[in-house]
């Protein structure tokens, strides 16, 4: 059995906000779809269009998507998925990556209680011969392996997505 044949897939159960609800948390993630290459994984990357009053622009990054009230990981990562580019995936995988940061002003802004961002990490596989539709909030796509991904991705934390990634799948492919 491949490696990732063997990785545990999320169960589809939504998130409780009983113990943390909407109002007071964010649910973020990023998802990396890759493919076999010739001679490595390719990962499909997006540049993302310069935007007017956003600190950063121009930049390469995978699909990324907010969780929303009542909805399961898995469901959200293919929802969004397909929203931005029209490829479906039938199979997610987790990581272990959470990451959660108290959020200051001007983030939150409501209710005395602290208020986090919590972000986690997927991927998928694709097949080969796939090609995504561009979302409006980018300019290009590509696909590359793994080194020129890293080379690409110029946030250190996408950065830090696209190793854990790598070593998750670290198997022939």
């Amino acid at each position: 059995m491949n490696q990732l044949a063997s990785l545990s897939i999320l169960s589809n159960t939504p998130v409780n906000y009983k113990s943390a609800p909407p109002e007071q948390n964010i649910y973020t993630f990023h998802i990396f779809l890759f493919r076999k290459g010739s001679t490595d994984r390719e990962y499909l990357l997006f540049h993302r269009t310069s935007q007017p009053g956003q600190s950063i622009s121009g930049f390469w990054q995978s699909i990324t998507g907010t969780l929303k009230l009542d909805e399961a990981w898995e469901d959200a990562v293919k929802r969004e998925v397909y929203e931005k580019t029209h490829l479906k995936i039938s199979r997610v995988n987790k990581t272990d990556f959470l990451n959660r940061t108290l959020l200051k002003p001007p983030h939150k802004t409501r209710g005395s209680e602290p208020k986090y961002a919590e972000e986690r990490i997927f991927f998928a596989q694709l097949e080969n011969d796939v090609l995504p539709e561009i979302p409006h909030e980018y300019n290009a796509f590509g696909w590359f392996n793994y080194h020129k991904a890293l080379r690409l991705l110029t946030i250190d934390a996408n950065k830090k997505h696209i190793e854990i990634i790598e070593q998750s799948v670290k198997s022939p492919v």
